[in-house]
């Protein structure tokens, strides 16, 4: 849905009066946020208002003249009964905290100029008023007014010091020109995360290895795998045997890494598709070799390990 805007005071008073919020305060638009800006933003009108009546009025401004005096902004009089320019100055404004005012008749309405520090009790006349006016107007140094306030940034766009805080201002301290300088190509030349080798896999264990057999590729120097074989034979006979058909044959080896390790077999028996007749050879552990086989024959067996 569409945002609302901020309210904007028709006839805005300068506020010095801001809360500070805290780091302790439950922050929320409504009751924390939305109230400072609006007295920021009333503030900023207030500032733009002025400006805009100066502006028009500065070539002219020595020459400012009350017309009359009314007690409240309630009785000042229908606009359409006097001309542009038109000057009156409220005793009791209540629209701004019972200051003394002066409005301006501008573009058929009272438009408000400013409160003016006075007492009216010591003035007899208007032009004993008047002449107070233009001696204060007179000690004021326009040449100040050089642009016109609206053409500044507006409060609402100032920076609190609640969010840039000097903790921050620290830290950001810390980004000094030689660590800036580390920045010295995009980040997006560089191969993404998804594309890393895995420690895990990729292990200080294995580099070695592979600085070894570069070594040995291009040097002949480097550290060689030795290759161990250890023989023998098993004769599977008839019910009776040693190691009768269709039974397990158990055989003691030296101690050896199965990790590192493979079994070659051969036998004088033809190996078909018959699973009965098949010969198999499983490193049960480091010193046991299992042999089967499902017909009678002799098995010759080798297990080769590399350390």
């Amino acid at each position: 849905m569409d945002r609302p805007n901020y309210p904007l005071n028709p006839s805005p008073e300068y506020n010095t009066e801001i809360p500070k919020i805290l780091d302790t305060d439950p922050v929320r638009a409504s009751s924390s946020v939305n109230p400072i800006i609006t007295t920021l933003m009333n503030n900023t009108h207030f500032v733009k208002l002025l400006a805009d009546t100066l502006d028009a009025k500065l070539s002219s401004l020595t020459g400012l003249n009350i017309s009359f005096v009314v007690d409240t902004f309630a009785d000042l009089p229908d606009t359409n009964e006097f001309p542009p320019g038109m000057l009156v100055l409220v005793r009791n404004d209540e629209t701004r905290k019972g200051k003394t005012t002066i409005y301006e008749v501008i573009d058929g309405e009272w438009v408000f100029l400013s409160i003016m520090e006075i007492n009216l009790d010591d003035f007899a006349t208007i032009d004993m008023l008047n002449a107070t006016i233009q001696a204060a107007l007179a000690s004021i140094d326009l040449g100040n007014l050089d642009v016109a306030v609206s053409s500044r940034a507006p409060a609402a766009t100032s920076l609190t010091n609640t969010v840039w805080t000097n903790n921050r201002a620290a830290a950001l301290d810390q980004v000094t020109a030689p660590r800036m300088a580390n920045l010295d190509a995009a980040i997006s030349s560089r191969a993404p995360a998804n594309t890393a080798l895995s420690n895990g896999v990729w292990t200080n264990v294995l580099a070695t290895a592979l600085n070894n057999l570069v070594a040995l590729a291009t040097t002949g120097v480097g550290t060689r795998v030795n290759m161990r074989v250890q023989r023998g034979t098993v004769q599977f006979g008839p019910t009776g045997s040693q190691f009768p058909s269709l039974s397990d044959a158990n055989i003691t080896i030296a101690s050896v890494n199965p990790a590192r390790s493979y079994v070659v077999l051969s036998s004088n028996n033809i190996v078909t598709s018959n699973a009965v007749n098949r010969v198999s050879a499983t490193l049960v552990n480091n010193t046991t070799l299992r042999l089967q086989s499902g017909s009678q024959t002799l098995v010759f067996w080798q297990v080769v390990t590399f350390d």
